[in-house]
């Protein structure tokens, strides 16, 4: 079954989220960058209905935003890709079982998600943003290091018995885990990652708007993935450098693969800094 993206809770939804940009937007005469993050998979699973649908509605509400804000906005499409297949609960996260492909072909992906794209005259091929999750781990390991040498006041290192929690305050949800370290080796959790890739994102966007200050990143995910979700788009603000810039981060979860939409958490709205490294 496919998604019909023209339905009324498409209709309701693509209102309230045009609502926030107009609450982060408004007042403001100058232009925004709007990232849309859809086509979420896993790459060894392939792709599944909840891929294409998202896609089809970042695609949907790309054009609904060009509508309503014209020459005012640029739209930037991306995709994050699940090549790490973690498992992530309170206590901690691990490996799925079943073996993951170890590198990502970003000149390439699914057939599935390439025929989306290519119908579409808001996506340019060339212009399509794509991420890995292993990528993101890797560097948010290196970003906690640096905030912990440069005492970061709000990542907290706290001792347990054989091993270091590295924790982050934020404003929204408290005190969590970032990562452990055992001796000098540091394991990065579900949040980290997540906090890690909206960095990466606003990096690249930066050095691909540095004229603009205004950015909006809206992220489909499953409602599986709310937790981490919304803990890493809280710590994002916290692991961020210099300069600043006003940065919003709406979440969208989807309770099924059919686009049943569950929640949107305007999670962000607030300043960060962005790195130009």
């Amino acid at each position: 079954m496919s998604h019909q993206i023209n339905n009324e809770s498409q209709k309701r939804y693509f209102e309230a989220l045009l609502s926030y940009i107009d609450e982060c937007y408004i007042q403001s005469d100058e232009k925004m960058v709007v990232y849309l993050e859809a086509g979420h998979f896993n790459n060894k699973f392939g792709v599944d209905e909840f891929a294409v649908n998202t896609l089809n509605d970042s695609i949907a509400l790309g054009q609904a935003l060009i509508k309503k804000y014209q020459k005012n906005v640029r739209l930037v499409y991306g995709i994050l890709i699940d090549d790490l297949g973690l498992a992530c609960s309170d206590e901690g996260c691990s490996l799925n079982s079943l073996p993951i492909n170890e590198k990502v072909n970003k000149t390439e992906l699914p057939d599935e998600l390439e025929e989306v794209i290519a119908a579409s005259s808001l996506i340019k091929r060339d212009k399509l943003m794509v991420f890995s999750e292993r990528t993101s781990k890797n560097r948010a390991i290196e970003t906690i290091k640096k905030q912990i040498k440069n005492n970061n006041d709000r990542v907290l290192v706290k001792e347990v018995d054989e091993y270091s929690e590295i924790n982050v305050s934020t404003n929204e949800l408290g005190t969590f885990m970032l990562a452990r370290r055992q001796g000098s080796v540091f394991t990065a959790k579900c949040p980290a990652i997540i906090s890690q890739h909206y960095k990466d994102v606003l990096i690249k966007l930066r050095q691909r708007f540095f004229e603009i200050n205004d950015f909006a990143i809206i992220d489909w995910s499953d409602a599986s993935d709310k937790n981490k979700v919304l803990q890493g788009a809280s710590a994002f603000p916290v692991i961020c450098d210099t300069a600043p810039l006003k940065t919003s981060i709406i979440n969208v979860f989807f309770g099924d693969d059919e686009g049943e939409l569950t929640e949107i958490r305007h999670n962000i709205k607030s300043t960060c800094d962005s790195v130009l490294v």
